[in-house]
């Protein structure tokens, strides 16, 4: 293997993170992924990496039956697996008021924080295999410092 390690993009990401060359890192491709949103060119059926951009994007999603067949398929398809949460805790109890949604839209939204904290709760339980994480800043260094600790031990294992 390698000491450099590819970094793919699932191709319906919308807002991708593009990573650059590194000591680490040889870059990043546009490729679909079978589940997530990113993972390691080689290891896409050893780890993933679901992003959620917002508390209103987790909200729209718990909605969802194609989200849980997803978080099934992510349980139970690979080692590892990250859904990485891209706002605080305190956003998601106080969604709708402590998002970034415009004022006009938060009046009409009727999902309160205790209903999506519920839904972390059920997720961490029916789905253990999955790590959740709150990164309200720095996702893109979190995922860098996922894939290197993961591509490292396939790298020893494979040695």
């Amino acid at each position: 293997m390698s000491k450099k390690y590819t970094i793919i993009c699932d191709t319906r990401e919308q807002l991708p993170i593009i990573w650059r060359e590194s000591s680490t890192i040889a870059g990043t491709i546009r490729q679909k992924l079978d589940s997530g949103d990113y993972s390691i060119l080689g290891l896409e059926n050893v780890v993933t990496v679901e992003r959620k951009g917002s508390a209103a994007e987790f909200a729209k999603n718990v909605l969802e039956d194609r989200f849980y067949r997803e978080l099934e398929r992510l349980n139970t398809q690979y080692k590892y697996v990250f859904l990485i949460l891209e706002f605080s805790q305190e956003e998601l109890e106080g969604y709708p008021y402590k998002s970034k949604i415009p004022p006009k839209i938060k009046k009409r939204i009727r999902i309160r924080g205790s209903f999506l904290l519920k839904k972390i709760i059920e997720i961490q339980k029916d789905y253990p295999n999955i790590q959740l994480i709150f990164c309200e800043i720095g996702a893109k260094q979190l995922i860098e410092k996922i894939f290197n600790i993961i591509y490292g031990k396939t790298k020893k294992t494979k040695s």
